[in-house]
């Protein structure tokens, strides 16, 4: 016997010896040949208990989801011998699916039932045991590496500390659970529902996480390194001094997260969408931001050397204090942002929009900003030393004490550039 199937049959044993499920029998409902989706499983839940408390007359209804099965028709259910029974007699006298699309949501397709009844099947029975074991808090949490419960209901569950590195969780309904400090490396955890979960401090290293729903979870000082997040929803979600160190976020959703203090160094985050993103202090340096959506963020203070930026929109992002030295900003559009006190050495701004921009106090020595649009921007205080402005959009430019540009003052005023005060070497 495998390593993994006896740790599996020991769980089991465990849960017989706590009788959890007494002689509870299983629902196995097959709905239609659709692929069926752990969120549209919930919403047909709420029709099956609408029929059976409007069958029982009563507020009460036992039955709970369990798990899908892999090929997606078979929707296993548990609760009382009673209301299951309820199911079954609805089915075979052919009520059943006449009532469900009576009550669901009218957004759903129409529900097809081909089959409710009970089951005495071993596997299902010990995977639903084992289910409601971890529900209940009984199973033994140390034991779950490489387990798998993809397209499971473990919603609340409390999983802190757990060990389920390696496991399958795909799929997984895990809303509001405890996995505080929990090993998840190497996880599966693709198109997991992780929405308002505590996995502050986990260990998610290289665990995947393609197109999970984390919003509003709780990420701070979680280790994420080379994990894979692709398309995953990490709006609102805290990730504060967590490690994403060469993390895979393109065209993941991070609107109004809390990335404060974290380590995303050579991350890939392009096409990313950070929209008022809080990026204070964050490392970013060498990242991949291409084409990043940053309107409005914070990254003042951010380390951001050798990063990407090209073509991304940080339009009225905060980047005071922000670290850009050789940093890619080709044609990105900074209109608007404030970058006081930035430092930008050795910057590619070539073609960038920094039109209304605040560059005050900003070291922009050796920088590019050839054909780049500087209208209405503020370079007081600035250090333009050694940097090429040519073809650049100075209209309403303003120069009050700008260092490296006393040679070139004549042809910048010409340009429609504004000198309030006399630029010093």
């Amino acid at each position: 016997m495998s390593e993994v199937k006896q740790r599996h049959q020991s769980l089991v044993d465990n849960i017989g010896k706590n009788k959890i499920l007494s002689e509870n029998r299983m629902g196995v409902i097959i709905i239609g040949g659709n692929n069926l989706t752990p969120g549209e499983a919930i919403k047909y839940l709420e029709a099956i208990h609408l029929v059976i408390k409007q069958r029982k007359n009563s507020e009460q209804c036992s039955i709970t989801p369990s798990f899908i099965s892999k090929d997606s028709t078979e929707f296993i259910l548990e609760g009382s011998s009673e209301d299951q029974q309820y199911l079954a007699e609805l089915y075979e006298s052919g009520e059943l699916q006449n009532l469900l699309n009576e009550v669901k949501q009218k957004n759903l397709p129409k529900i097809i039932v081909k089959k409710a009844e009970f089951t005495q099947e071993p596997s299902v029975i010990e995977k639903v045991e084992l289910i409601k074991a971890i529900r209940v808090g009984v199973a033994n949490k140390k034991t779950l590496q490489r387990i798998d419960l993809s397209r499971t209901f473990l919603s609340g569950a409390n999983l802190r500390d757990a060990n389920l590195s390696g496991a399958y969780l795909s799929g997984t309904n895990l809303r509001d659970a405890n996995l505080r400090d929990a090993n998840l490396s190497g996880t599966d955890l693709r198109d997991a529902n992780l929405r308002d979960a505590n996995l502050s401090g986990a260990n998610l290293i290289r665990a995947y996480l393609i197109r999970a729903n984390l919003r509003d979870a709780d990420l701070s000082g979680a280790y994420l390194s080379g994990a894979y997040l692709r398309d995953a929803d990490l709006s609102w979600a805290d990730l504060s001094e967590a490690k994403l160190i060469r993390t895979y976020l393109s065209e993941a959703n991070l609107i109004r997260a809390y990335v404060i203090r974290a380590d995303l160094s050579e991350a890939n985050l392009i096409r990313t969408y950070l929209i008022r993103a809080d990026l204070s202090w964050a490392d970013l340096s060498r990242a991949n931001l291409r084409d990043a959506e940053l309107s409005g963020a914070d990254l003042s203070e951010a380390n951001l050397i050798r990063a990407n930026l090209r073509d991304a929109n940080l339009k009225e992002a905060e980047l005071s204090g922000a670290d850009l030295t050789r940093a890619n900003l080709r044609d990105t559009n900074l209109r608007d942002t404030n970058l006081k006190d930035a430092d930008l050495i050795g910057a590619n701004l070539s073609g960038a929009d920094l039109s209304g921009a605040d560059l005050s106090e900003t070291d922009l020595s050796e920088t590019d900003l050839s054909g780049a649009n500087l209208s209405g921007a503020n370079l007081s205080g600035a250090n333009l030393s050694g940097a090429d402005l040519s073809k650049a959009n100075v209209i309403d430019t303003i120069f009050s004490n700008t260092k490296g540009v006393n040679h070139i003052k004549d042809n910048l005023i010409e340009c429609g550039a504004i000198f309030q005060d006399s630029p010093q070497e």
